[in-house]
């Protein structure tokens, strides 16, 4: 019975991975890091610095290579006059379509800074879930 249990654990948790970030490894983003990936740029967006700048700031502080490249191109994508919800929609690996959705509420309301916040709010309170579900099976 124990083995049923733990199969259907492991079945749900892999179930709640995108599946282009399940095969990717050790290389994929983890939600932890898009969390904290929101959070700070809606502090930054918050304290009035320009979203070009944000994502300047971003591309060169995350420690993740391959994510560091995503807010690159993301950067480029909006420099070039694309929509930041537009540009995420690009990574629909990393950014799932309630994040983009968001966003783009965001920034058609010019509030983008507070959408960022509620965003990381999301993503911590599911990360936390899915702690006690892991802590819960063992």
């Amino acid at each position: 019975m124990n083995d049923w249990y733990v199969f259907l654990i492991v079945s749900v948790l892999a179930s709640c991975i995108p599946v282009g970030l399940y095969f990717w490894g050790r290389s994929h983003v983890s939600k932890t890091q898009i969390a904290m990936f929101c959070r700070q740029m809606s502090i930054m967006l918050d304290a009035g610095i320009p979203l070009l700048r944000v994502f300047e700031i971003l591309s060169q502080r995350i420690s993740h290579p391959k994510f560091r490249k995503i807010i690159a191109e993301i950067l480029e994508s909006v420099e070039n006059g694309n929509t930041v919800a537009a540009a995420m929609a690009n990574h629909s690996g990393i950014f799932d379509e309630l994040m983009v959705g968001i966003v783009k509420v965001g920034e058609t309301g010019g509030v983008l800074d507070e959408s960022m916040r509620r965003l990381s709010i999301y993503l911590e309170k599911s990360i936390r879930l899915r702690r006690k579900v892991i802590s819960a099976a063992v």
